[in-house]
């Protein structure tokens, strides 16, 4: 579960940065929106914005992101605590639990 959100995220980040080049060409922003990309997507499903921050930041060592990435991570958290209340991990234990009482 955690390795394919972070890879859905850059690759979610890096098609918007290629998106938003058409409209402003020679822009070098495709890394940062792939970074955040990732790290809000891993915020999102988890529910844990700061742990997604730090560990994007650990990860690049760029920690000149973390105020910027700590602000869209909370975004992507409330928005998906908002949809939905269980973060992933509590909807997989959810559900193991479901399938014991069926038992």
């Amino acid at each position: 579960v955690f390795t394919p959100t972070l890879f859905v995220g850059m690759a979610t980040g890096m098609l918007f940065a290629q998106l938003f080049a058409l409209w402003l060409p020679g822009s070098e922003t495709a890394m940062l929106l792939g970074l955040a990309g990732m790290a809000t997507l891993l915020a999102a499903t988890t529910h844990a914005p700061i742990m997604s921050a730090l560990m994007v930041c650990e990860m690049t060592g760029q920690y000149f992101l973390l105020p910027g990435l700590l602000v869209a991570c909370v975004i992507a958290s409330v928005l998906s605590r908002t949809l939905r209340h269980d973060s992933i991990y509590g909807q997989h234990a959810t559900e193991g639990r479901e399938i014991d009482v069926l038992r």
